[in-house]
């Protein structure tokens, strides 16, 4: 009995498929094939039909189109900018004439005064008959104007005696005289720098040297 559980314990296992064992693979060859697997990237996003439609390829922009919108760019940087600039034209000119009416207004103020003193002094000549105060008060208004001028940096140009400069006088005429050739003999009206620009010239007469004697041959 013994021996026939051996027998059919035998013939079970017979009968029974036998796997085959497969050899693990070596560090090695895991190596070479984690080398050799392809690194899996995820998918993009698949664009809709609208998206695709939405952004056409530079290439399909119309020319026509790109340069209209260039011409509107640039006509807007235009208008700006020419809206800025007459701004500042007007704010310009507006700027140079208050400057000028504040000019005149410093330059009249003391010269109010001067006209204020020598209008009291009008006054006084005709009820007074004495010539030595007149001549003070006209003495005071002088000095008055002259501190005037001098205060405003303006300063006398003196012309006689000295060459003729075309640059600070103006000839009225030439005479003959003993005095050398250009040299201003003469001067009518005083002129005047500030700042050493000229204000007016002084108005001169210039020596055209000595007066040349014809030599009469007798016959």
């Amino acid at each position: 009995m013994t021996h026939e559980k051996h027998v059919k314990h035998a013939n079970n296992t017979a009968d029974e498929p036998v796997e085959p064992k497969t050899a693990e693979p070596s560090c090695a060859e895991r190596e070479n094939q984690t080398a050799i697997e392809p690194e899996v990237m995820p998918d993009a996003e698949p664009q809709t039909e609208a998206q695709s439609e939405a952004k056409p390829a530079p290439e399909a922009q119309d020319p026509m189109a790109k340069l209209q919108s260039e011409v509107a760019e640039w006509k807007s940087k235009y208008t700006y900018l020419y809206a800025d600039y007459d701004n500042y034209r007007r704010r310009v000119a507006r700027d140079i004439q208050t400057a000028r009416e504040q000019g005149v207004i410093s330059a009249a103020e003391p010269i109010l005064n001067i006209f204020d003193h020598f209008r009291m002094a009008m006054v006084a000549s005709e009820k007074s008959d004495n010539v030595e105060k007149i001549r003070e008060g006209l003495k005071l208004i002088f000095n008055e104007f002259q501190k005037s001028i001098t205060d405003m940096g303006i300063q006398p140009v003196e012309a006689e005696g000295k060459m003729f400069d075309p640059a600070l006088h103006e000839a009225i005429s030439h005479v003959p005289n003993d005095a050398p050739e250009g040299t201003v003999i003469q001067q009518w009206s005083c002129g005047y720098q500030q700042n050493k620009k000229l204000v007016r010239p002084a108005r001169v007469v210039v020596s055209s040297g000595p007066a040349k004697t014809e030599e009469k041959t007798e016959e």
